[in-house]
């Protein structure tokens, strides 16, 4: 973010540099140049007084260009910030209510937008939960009956076993009464 606070600020500067060669060029190039250069070299003060404005002028620019780049990477950079650390899995961040304030304003959107954004994830995420939540209760309600269902079948085959069992014996007895 830092770069595009720079490069604000160096476009700036370079569009009062053109603005300021400019002023220049239409000072002494309009008209005739020799004409203006003895009328400003005749008079020592208007010399100084226009350098004087030229150089408060350029310095009011730059003031205001430095003021103007901060305006808007600022809230840029603070925006960044956060996204970043929303990234990261920091979800209890807000956007900042001196960024909220701007909201007639595309900064003021964004700001909006990325806090509908962070609600918006962390009800996915406590949606989600519940559902694992809801998930893993069933999963454990399912052990639970396969359990059941598991001794109910080791004593249903059981059961089962010893029948054929007693019956082999019934008819041994059978077998062995009849011979006799």
């Amino acid at each position: 973010m830092a770069k595009i606070k720079t490069s604000l600020t160096m476009s700036f500067l370079v569009v009062i540099t053109l603005m300021l060669l400019l002023s220049l060029f239409i000072l002494f190039y309009h008209s005739n140049v020799e004409s203006k250069y003895k009328q400003i070299t005749d008079n020592s003060f208007s010399l100084v007084v226009i350098l004087a404005a030229i150089v408060f002028i350029t310095a009011g620019c730059v003031i205001y260009a430095l003021f103007f780049s901060n305006k808007i990477s600022s809230p840029l950079i603070k925006l960044s910030e956060i996204a970043e650390a929303i990234s990261k899995g920091n979800l209890e961040l807000k956007v900042g209510d001196n960024l909220l304030k701007e909201s007639n304003n595309e900064i003021g959107s964004l700001s909006l937008s990325f806090n509908t954004l962070i609600n918006r994830v962390k009800n996915e995420i406590n949606q989600q939960k519940d559902i694992n939540k809801s998930i893993l209760k069933i999963s454990r309600e399912l052990e639970s009956k396969n359990e059941e269902l598991k001794k109910f079948n080791r004593l249903a085959v059981g059961r089962e076993l010893k029948m054929i069992e007693l019956k082999k014996r019934i008819k041994e007895l059978e077998k062995n009464h009849r011979h006799r």
